[in-house]
C-alpha cells in the first residue's frame, strides 16, 4: 500500500502494529512511523527496530494523555 504524505512524500506500508501505529518506508529508505490518529505527524527513524521502539513510545504517550484527568 502506497500513500502520499505532505512531509515525507510517497510512503510504502511496511507494518501495522495493531494499536494504531503504522510503519512506512519512504523513497530514500528511511522508516517513517505514523499513528492513525495523527497521520501527518510522522517521525523518521533509521531502522525497523527503531520504528518499533518509536511505536511503543507513541502508544505510551497516547495512553498517558488519555489517562489525564479533565481540567
Amino acid at each position: 500500500m502506497v500513500m502520499k504524505n505532505r512531509t515525507y512524500g510517497e510512503l510504502c506500508l511496511v507494518r501495522s502494529t495493531g494499536n494504531g501505529c503504522l510503519i512506512y518506508r519512504d523513497m530514500v529508505g528511511r522508516f517513517v512511523v505514523l499513528h492513525a490518529a495523527a497521520p501527518e505527524e510522522g517521525r523518521p527513524v533509521a531502522t525497523l527496530a527503531g520504528a518499533y521502539a518509536e511505536c511503543r513510545g507513541l502508544e505510551e504517550a497516547r495512553r498517558a494523555i488519555e489517562q489525564e484527568p479533565a481540567a
